[in-house]
């Protein structure tokens, strides 16, 4: 499955389920470049026993980022973002600078997957 942010192109985990969203990208010694973890029902996330940063973005249910957090550091945990539905991580730095609060994401979420367009 693939995501796609301003012709960027990563490839994405989905956690929407209890386990796959609790555990989320706990214990993992890195995440590769190019890679994204899609995860939903959710509005605010931890890095607890995670070894790496990562930039992160809440979208509501329409797709609209509702906050941006780069560079998110190992042991921290995010504030509740009110109204989010989705939340996409990737590794630290490798979020494109054009992506702003309030910009619309096409994301499509369903049996195949999930795709995001913008």
């Amino acid at each position: 499955m693939q995501l796609e942010i301003n012709g960027i192109t990563f490839y994405v985990e989905v956690a929407n389920t209890f386990f796959a969203r609790t555990k989320g990208l706990m214990g993992r010694k890195s995440l590769k470049a190019g890679t994204a973890m899609v995860i939903y029902p959710c509005f605010s996330i931890h890095t607890c026993f995670m070894r790496f940063s990562i930039d992160v973005v809440f979208l509501d249910k329409d797709g609209f980022v509702l906050r941006i957090i780069k560079n998110m550091k190992p042991y921290r945990v995010s504030p509740f973002v009110k109204g989010s539905y989705y939340v996409v991580e990737m590794l630290g730095g490798e979020l494109p600078e054009e992506i702003k609060v309030g910009q619309k994401i096409e994301l499509e979420v369903g049996r195949g997957g999930c795709q995001c367009l913008t």
